[in-house]
């Protein structure tokens, strides 16, 4: 009889998008799972990593600092515009935003609301 498992490795990386659905049982989840005993997993072996294609490479480099960006800019562009600019800077900015966020709303650049859904 085999020793039961110490350690496990769920590499969500290299899953097929066809798990995540909620009818999917555990089962099919648990094919993908790796298990090691007590002395734990081989030498190097947890040093690999999925392969990700440029697209979304680019995006997790650029898209989300930006994202953590635009979440704290809110309360700081403010003050900021304000000091630089004046009232005339603040008003042109915001309009700026309201001029860009009905182009792209108009041209729909990204085919649907699921595709962007921070611009909707």
């Amino acid at each position: 009889m085999a020793a039961a498992p110490e350690y496990y490795c769920m590499d969500f990386g290299r899953l097929p998008d066809e798990l995540y659905k909620p009818e999917v049982p555990l089962e099919e989840w648990q094919k993908h799972l790796k298990t090691a005993g007590k002395k734990g997993f081989a030498a190097g072996s947890l040093r690999e990593i999925a392969p990700i294609r440029m697209g979304e490479l680019l995006e997790r480099l650029i898209v989300y600092p930006l994202y953590m960006i635009m979440n704290a800019a809110p309360f700081m562009m403010p003050p900021v515009l304000w000091a630089a600019s004046g009232f005339r800077g603040c008003l042109y900015f915001v309009l700026g935003l309201l001029g860009v966020h009905g182009i792209c709303v108009a041209l729909n650049p990204m085919g649907s609301m699921k595709s962007a859904p921070y611009i909707f």
